[in-house]
C-alpha cells in the first residue's frame, strides 16, 4: 500500500534536510522555522505559518492551535529542535493539530540532531461506540437509576458526537465545562482539597477533575486505547479526599469513548 502524499513528503524532506545541513543543530526552533520558509518559497511550494484556529464548542474557544506549518491543505508539519526522540507530548499535539485542520497527515520534524529525523504521522478523522463500564458500582449505586449520572453520560455522548475522538484531555475537559453549563449542570474545574495524613492536614492542592453539581467527580483521559490501573488507582485517591462516594472517569480514547464508573478508596 501506497504511503499517504510519498511525493510530497519526499520534496519536503528534501527542503528540511537543505536547512538541516546548512544552519546546522543545535538553535532555537524559530531559526529553523525561518529558515523553511525562505526554503520553501524558493522553490514555489505552497505553505501557511502559524496559522492560528481554535476549537470551538457551541460558539465558545477552547484551545488556540497553532502549527508551524500547513502544507498545502494536505500536511501539518510541526518543528522540534530536541536532543533524542520526540515524546509522547509531540504526537498528541500533531494528532489535534491533524483533527481541527482536517488534514490526513502530520510530519514531526527534529533539527535538534547531528542529522535530521522525522517522524509521519497518520491521522484518520474517526468517533466510535460508547462503553460503560463498572456494572458492580452501578448496581450499588444504583447508578443506572440516577438521574444526575444519566445526564453526564449524555454530555459525554453529545461531545462525542460533535466532536469525534483525537483531542487531549485538556480540549476535552474545555469542551465538557461548556456543555454542562449549556444543559444547566454546575461544574467546577480542579478543585481543592487538603489531604489528610495520620490525623495531619497537608497544604491544600489542586486535584485534575471536574466535579458536577457538587456530586460526580470526573476525570478526563484521551488517546488511549484502555483506561490505565494508575488513573483508576488516581481517581479512588480524588474521591477519598473529597468526601465522595463514586466517581466517572471519562476515555475519549482511540477508537471509542469508555465511561468508567470508581468506587472511592475508604480512609483508613
Amino acid at each position: 500500500m501506497a504511503l499517504l502524499y510519498s511525493e510530497d513528503t519526499e520534496i519536503l524532506i528534501g527542503c528540511l534536510m537543505n536547512v538541516h545541513n546548512d544552519i546546522g543543530p543545535g538553535l532555537a526552533e524559530s531559526i529553523y522555522q525561518e529558515g523553511c520558509e525562505t526554503e520553501f518559497s524558493s522553490k514555489a511550494i505552497s505553505f501557511e505559518s502559524q496559522v492560528s484556529n481554535w476549537v470551538i464548542h457551541r460558539g465558545a474557544k477552547v484551545k488556540e492551535l497553532v502549527p508551524d506549518f500547513v502544507m498545502g491543505n494536505k500536511i501539518i508539519l510541526d518543528l522540534k529542535a530536541i536532543f533524542g526522540s520526540f515524546p509522547p507530548a509531540a504526537y498528541t499535539q500533531i494528532i489535534n493539530y491533524c483533527k481541527l485542520f482536517h488534514m490526513d497527515l502530520g510530519i514531526l520534524v527534529n533539527f535538534g540532531m547531528q542529522s535530521l529525523s522525522w517522524k509521519r504521522v497518520p491521522y484518520t478523522q474517526k468517533t466510535g461506540p460508547i462503553e460503560i463500564h463498572g456494572i458492580e458500582c452501578r448496581e450499588r449505586l444504583p447508578i443506572r437509576k440516577d438521574t444526575l449520572f444519566q445526564t453526564i453520560s449524555q454530555v459525554f455522548e453529545k461531545v462525542l458526537a460533535f466532536h469525534g475522538l483525537g483531542y487531549t484531555d485538556e480540549i476535552y475537559a474545555g469542551i465538557l465545562m461548556i456543555e454542562f453549563g449549556h444543559v444547566g449542570l454546575h461544574a467546577t474545574n480542579g478543585p481543592t482539597i487538603r489531604p489528610v495524613f495520620q490525623g495531619s492536614c497537608q497544604k491544600e492542592t489542586n486535584i485534575p477533575v471536574i466535579v458536577v453539581e457538587g456530586k460526580y467527580p470526573i476525570y478526563v483521559s484521551s488517546l488511549r486505547k484502555t483506561i490505565p490501573a494508575a488513573i483508576l488507582a488516581r481517581m479512588q485517591t480524588y474521591t477519598k479526599f473529597l468526601a465522595l462516594p463514586y466517581g466517572i472517569i471519562a476515555n475519549f480514547g482511540n477508537d471509542r469513548l469508555q465511561i468508567e464508573c470508581v468506587a472511592s478508596r475508604t480512609r483508613s
